[in-house]
Protein backbone atom coordinates (compact mmCIF):
# COMPACT_ATOMS: atom_id res chain seq x y z
CA UNK A 1 0.00 0.00 0.00
CA UNK A 2 1.41 3.31 -1.15
CA UNK A 3 1.30 6.41 0.92
CA UNK A 4 -0.90 8.80 -0.79
CA UNK A 5 0.60 11.05 -3.28
CA UNK A 6 0.90 14.76 -3.49
CA UNK A 7 -2.23 16.61 -5.00
CA UNK A 8 0.14 18.96 -6.73
CA UNK A 9 3.73 18.38 -7.09
CA UNK A 10 6.22 21.54 -6.02
CA UNK A 11 3.08 23.05 -4.10
CA UNK A 12 1.00 26.19 -4.99
CA UNK A 13 2.33 29.18 -6.20
CA UNK A 14 0.72 32.43 -4.53
CA UNK A 15 -2.87 33.00 -5.60
CA UNK A 16 -2.84 29.84 -7.84
CA UNK A 17 -6.32 28.11 -8.63
CA UNK A 18 -6.78 24.66 -6.53
CA UNK A 19 -8.23 22.81 -9.65
CA UNK A 20 -10.93 20.24 -8.51
CA UNK A 21 -9.17 17.26 -9.78
CA UNK A 22 -6.76 18.36 -7.19
CA UNK A 23 -10.16 19.00 -4.88
CA UNK A 24 -11.65 15.62 -6.08
CA UNK A 25 -7.93 13.68 -4.68
CA UNK A 26 -8.52 15.23 -1.80
CA UNK A 27 -11.82 13.91 -1.01
CA UNK A 28 -11.22 10.56 -1.99
CA UNK A 29 -8.13 10.13 0.25
CA UNK A 30 -8.81 11.80 3.27
CA UNK A 31 -11.49 9.40 4.62
CA UNK A 32 -8.81 6.76 4.64
CA UNK A 33 -6.04 9.08 6.89
CA UNK A 34 -5.97 8.04 10.40
CA UNK A 35 -7.92 9.93 12.45
CA UNK A 36 -5.91 10.61 15.88
CA UNK A 37 -8.57 12.78 17.56
CA UNK A 38 -11.70 10.83 17.70
CA UNK A 39 -10.51 7.38 17.05
CA UNK A 40 -11.67 4.74 13.97
CA UNK A 41 -11.28 1.49 12.51
CA UNK A 42 -8.78 1.12 9.28
CA UNK A 43 -9.41 -1.93 7.14
CA UNK A 44 -6.24 -1.62 4.84
CA UNK A 45 -5.70 -3.49 1.48
CA UNK A 46 -2.88 -4.07 1.88
CA UNK A 47 0.36 -4.53 4.47
CA UNK A 48 1.24 -1.24 5.98
CA UNK A 49 5.17 -0.54 7.10
CA UNK A 50 6.60 1.52 9.86
CA UNK A 51 10.21 2.30 9.24
CA UNK A 52 11.65 4.31 11.76
CA UNK A 53 15.69 5.76 11.51
CA UNK A 54 18.29 4.72 13.86
CA UNK A 55 17.51 5.76 17.27
CA UNK A 56 13.85 6.39 16.71
CA UNK A 57 10.93 4.01 17.97
CA UNK A 58 7.31 3.84 17.49
CA UNK A 59 5.46 3.59 20.62
CA UNK A 60 1.97 1.85 20.73
CA UNK A 61 0.00 1.70 24.05
CA UNK A 62 3.05 2.10 25.86
CA UNK A 63 4.49 -1.10 23.98
CA UNK A 64 7.79 0.33 22.48
CA UNK A 65 9.00 -0.82 19.14
CA UNK A 66 12.58 -0.15 18.05
CA UNK A 67 14.05 -0.42 14.27
CA UNK A 68 15.71 -2.90 12.68
CA UNK A 69 18.75 -0.76 12.29
CA UNK A 70 19.09 -0.79 16.26
CA UNK A 71 18.49 -4.62 16.62
CA UNK A 72 14.54 -4.93 16.52
CA UNK A 73 12.57 -5.99 19.34
CA UNK A 74 9.30 -4.55 21.56
CA UNK A 75 9.48 -3.48 25.15
CA UNK A 76 6.48 -3.20 27.06
CA UNK A 77 6.50 -0.74 30.04
CA UNK A 78 3.32 -2.29 31.32
CA UNK A 79 1.27 -5.59 30.62
CA UNK A 80 1.39 -7.39 27.47
CA UNK A 81 -2.04 -9.08 26.84
CA UNK A 82 -2.29 -11.22 24.07
CA UNK A 83 -5.73 -13.28 23.38
CA UNK A 84 -4.95 -14.92 20.24
CA UNK A 85 -1.99 -16.66 18.76
CA UNK A 86 0.88 -15.31 18.40
CA UNK A 87 3.31 -16.81 15.30
CA UNK A 88 6.83 -16.47 14.02
CA UNK A 89 9.28 -18.18 12.39
CA UNK A 90 11.48 -17.68 15.44
CA UNK A 91 11.77 -15.52 19.09
CA UNK A 92 14.75 -14.94 20.12
CA UNK A 93 15.44 -12.85 23.60
CA UNK A 94 18.43 -11.94 25.75
CA UNK A 95 16.53 -11.13 28.98
CA UNK A 96 13.23 -11.44 29.97
CA UNK A 97 11.88 -10.09 32.70
CA UNK A 98 8.10 -9.79 34.46
CA UNK A 99 6.44 -9.32 37.83
CA UNK A 100 3.66 -11.84 36.53
CA UNK A 101 2.95 -13.70 33.15
CA UNK A 102 -0.20 -15.98 32.97
CA UNK A 103 -1.27 -17.85 30.19
CA UNK A 104 -3.93 -20.04 29.49
CA UNK A 105 -2.58 -22.46 27.28
CA UNK A 106 1.14 -22.93 26.16
CA UNK A 107 1.57 -25.48 23.32
CA UNK A 108 5.51 -25.55 22.40
CA UNK A 109 5.77 -27.98 18.89
CA UNK A 110 9.51 -28.29 18.62
CA UNK A 111 12.34 -28.57 21.42
CA UNK A 112 13.14 -25.82 23.90
CA UNK A 113 15.67 -24.97 26.07
CA UNK A 114 15.09 -22.77 29.32
CA UNK A 115 18.17 -21.74 31.17
CA UNK A 116 21.77 -21.87 30.41
CA UNK A 117 23.84 -21.99 33.77
CA UNK A 118 23.82 -24.16 36.85
CA UNK A 119 22.25 -20.74 38.31
CA UNK A 120 18.92 -20.75 35.85
CA UNK A 121 15.82 -22.61 37.42
CA UNK A 122 12.57 -22.88 36.39
CA UNK A 123 9.26 -23.24 38.73
CA UNK A 124 6.35 -25.27 37.53
CA UNK A 125 3.54 -25.45 40.11
CA UNK A 126 6.36 -25.31 43.14
CA UNK A 127 8.42 -27.56 41.48
CA UNK A 128 11.83 -26.08 40.44
CA UNK A 129 14.66 -27.18 38.45
CA UNK A 130 17.28 -25.86 41.05
CA UNK A 131 20.93 -27.30 39.86
CA UNK A 132 19.51 -27.80 35.95
CA UNK A 133 17.32 -30.52 37.23
CA UNK A 134 13.77 -32.20 38.49
CA UNK A 135 13.81 -35.26 41.10
CA UNK A 136 11.16 -36.88 40.12
CA UNK A 137 10.31 -41.00 40.66
CA UNK A 138 11.55 -42.78 37.51
CA UNK A 139 10.15 -46.77 38.05
CA UNK A 140 11.42 -49.58 39.11
CA UNK A 141 12.51 -52.95 36.72
CA UNK A 142 12.64 -57.08 37.34
CA UNK A 143 16.40 -57.43 36.76
CA UNK A 144 17.74 -59.57 34.83
CA UNK A 145 18.18 -63.07 36.30
CA UNK A 146 20.19 -65.50 33.62
CA UNK A 147 23.76 -65.66 34.26
CA UNK A 148 25.12 -62.78 32.03
CA UNK A 149 25.63 -58.69 32.50
CA UNK A 150 22.75 -56.63 32.35
CA UNK A 151 22.87 -52.43 32.72
CA UNK A 152 20.69 -50.30 34.50
CA UNK A 153 21.33 -46.39 33.70
CA UNK A 154 20.27 -43.91 37.14
CA UNK A 155 17.97 -42.38 34.33
CA UNK A 156 15.76 -44.70 33.99
CA UNK A 157 15.05 -46.80 37.48
CA UNK A 158 14.89 -45.82 41.05
CA UNK A 159 14.85 -49.58 41.81
CA UNK A 160 16.28 -52.76 40.43
CA UNK A 161 15.37 -55.71 42.14
CA UNK A 162 14.31 -59.93 41.91
CA UNK A 163 11.00 -60.63 43.65
CA UNK A 164 10.78 -63.32 46.03
CA UNK A 165 10.57 -66.86 44.18
CA UNK A 166 12.96 -65.95 41.03
CA UNK A 167 15.87 -68.29 40.89
CA UNK A 168 18.91 -66.09 39.67
CA UNK A 169 21.77 -68.31 37.46
CA UNK A 170 25.46 -68.36 38.45
CA UNK A 171 27.71 -65.28 36.62
CA UNK A 172 24.31 -63.09 36.63
CA UNK A 173 26.02 -59.41 37.22
CA UNK A 174 24.32 -55.98 37.43
CA UNK A 175 26.52 -53.18 36.25
CA UNK A 176 25.42 -49.36 36.76
CA UNK A 177 25.52 -48.09 33.25
CA UNK A 178 26.30 -44.26 31.90
CA UNK A 179 24.99 -44.41 28.63
CA UNK A 180 22.13 -42.09 29.64
CA UNK A 181 22.70 -39.99 31.89
CA UNK A 182 20.36 -37.96 34.08
CA UNK A 183 18.51 -34.69 33.21
CA UNK A 184 21.50 -32.76 34.53
CA UNK A 185 23.72 -34.01 32.49
CA UNK A 186 25.26 -35.92 34.81
CA UNK A 187 24.48 -38.81 37.66
CA UNK A 188 25.19 -36.20 40.68
CA UNK A 189 22.30 -36.46 42.70
CA UNK A 190 20.98 -39.72 41.83
CA UNK A 191 20.91 -42.87 43.31
CA UNK A 192 19.60 -46.40 42.29
CA UNK A 193 18.71 -49.56 44.53
CA UNK A 194 19.24 -52.69 43.75
CA UNK A 195 17.40 -55.70 46.04
CA UNK A 196 17.94 -59.71 45.53
CA UNK A 197 14.79 -60.94 47.41
CA UNK A 198 14.87 -64.32 45.56
CA UNK A 199 16.81 -67.07 45.63
CA UNK A 200 19.59 -69.19 43.69
CA UNK A 201 23.30 -67.31 43.07
CA UNK A 202 23.88 -63.89 44.43
CA UNK A 203 24.49 -61.18 41.81
CA UNK A 204 27.76 -59.13 41.95
CA UNK A 205 26.76 -55.14 41.78
CA UNK A 206 29.78 -53.17 39.92
CA UNK A 207 30.70 -49.22 39.06
CA UNK A 208 30.50 -48.48 35.09
CA UNK A 209 33.89 -49.79 35.25
CA UNK A 210 33.36 -52.85 35.66
CA UNK A 211 34.87 -52.81 39.55
CA UNK A 212 32.71 -55.07 41.99
CA UNK A 213 31.17 -52.85 44.72
CA UNK A 214 29.41 -55.32 46.58
CA UNK A 215 27.44 -58.39 46.10
CA UNK A 216 23.93 -58.75 47.19
CA UNK A 217 21.64 -62.35 47.89
CA UNK A 218 20.04 -64.38 47.64
CA UNK A 219 17.83 -63.48 50.27
CA UNK A 220 18.36 -65.73 53.39
CA UNK A 221 19.42 -64.91 57.26
CA UNK A 222 22.19 -62.53 57.76
CA UNK A 223 22.87 -61.83 53.59
CA UNK A 224 22.86 -58.47 51.76
CA UNK A 225 19.66 -58.28 50.19
CA UNK A 226 19.98 -54.07 49.53
CA UNK A 227 22.35 -52.04 47.87
CA UNK A 228 21.70 -47.78 47.25
CA UNK A 229 24.34 -46.86 45.38
CA UNK A 230 25.08 -42.81 44.23
CA UNK A 231 27.66 -40.65 42.67
CA UNK A 232 29.41 -38.53 45.00
CA UNK A 233 30.84 -35.70 42.37
CA UNK A 234 33.08 -34.38 45.12
CA UNK A 235 34.78 -37.80 45.27
CA UNK A 236 33.95 -38.42 41.36
CA UNK A 237 33.09 -42.00 42.33
CA UNK A 238 30.10 -44.04 42.18
CA UNK A 239 29.56 -44.90 46.64
CA UNK A 240 27.50 -47.17 48.34
CA UNK A 241 24.79 -44.76 50.45
CA UNK A 242 22.60 -47.65 52.52
CA UNK A 243 22.67 -51.36 53.07
CA UNK A 244 19.62 -53.75 53.94
CA UNK A 245 20.74 -57.82 55.64
CA UNK A 246 18.16 -60.14 55.47
CA UNK A 247 18.49 -60.64 60.19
Amino acid sequence: MAAFAPLKVGGWAYGEILTSAQMNQLNTDFPFALNLRDGASYTPTGAVSIQTPTTKSVILNGVEFFPVADGGGAQCTGALSVSGAVSCSGLSTGNISATLVTTTNLSVTTNTTLGTTASDTLTVNAKTTANQRVRSPKGMIKGGFSGTTYQYAFLNYDIVYIPDGQSVDPSTVWKISTSNTHIDGTQAGEFISFRHLGSGSAIDIKNPAGTTMTTIGPFGSGNLVRVDIAYDPAAAAYVIVDLGYVG
